[in-house]
């Protein structure tokens, strides 16, 4: 992931068993990032600030993480967003349904407090059956838009939906 915004891909350590040093503080307060240059990666890696503990969300795979990294501000730089609820400090049942939370990339770290970013309807549960049903991509510019794939998840429901066309916001 480009986390720096510099447009090279960097080497991010997720945690504390991927690195040669031991470092319980990796996954739980930060990452560590090496940064990518023209003939590989940086050495010595920066400490990058996570918003909150990760390392009991580890174990589980892509298709079911409650949070991603998106670059929602059109910035360049990608941001930290939760987009279910029962990983993040704060337990709200309108985490996911309502909102996700944001947390801005400072260009050292995420954000300690997060930003709520509205949605359009309740978006569901992506881990469950009938898999992805919606999807968060640059189509026209240079913010993202929301593109709703399959029927069954906005509140206008059209059959027609991934067949035919997608619903932007």
């Amino acid at each position: 992931a480009d986390l720096d915004g510099d447009g090279v891909v960097d080497f991010v350590v997720l945690g504390e068993g991927e690195a040669p040093e031991a470092d319980p503080l990796v996954g739980r307060a930060y990452w560590r990032v090496h940064r990518g240059g023209g003939s590989g990666f940086a050495e010595a890696g920066d400490r990058w600030a996570i918003p909150y503990d990760l390392r009991r969300h580890m174990a589980s795979s892509f298709a079911t993480a409650r949070h991603g990294l998106l670059d929602l501000d059109a910035d360049g730089r990608l941001d930290f967003v939760a987009w279910q609820s029962g990983e993040a400090p704060e337990a709200d049942p309108l985490l996911g349904s309502a909102y996700w939370s944001v947390y801005r990339n400072t260009g050292d770290g995420f954000a300690a407090a997060s930003e709520r970013w509205g949605l359009p309807f309740d978006l569901g549960d992506e881990s469950g059956p009938g898999g992805l049903r919606h999807a968060v991509v640059g189509l026209d510019g240079p913010c993202p838009r929301l593109v709703v794939l399959r029927d069954g998840l906005a509140p206008d429901r059209e059959p027609r939906l991934g067949r035919a066309f997608w619903h932007l916001w």
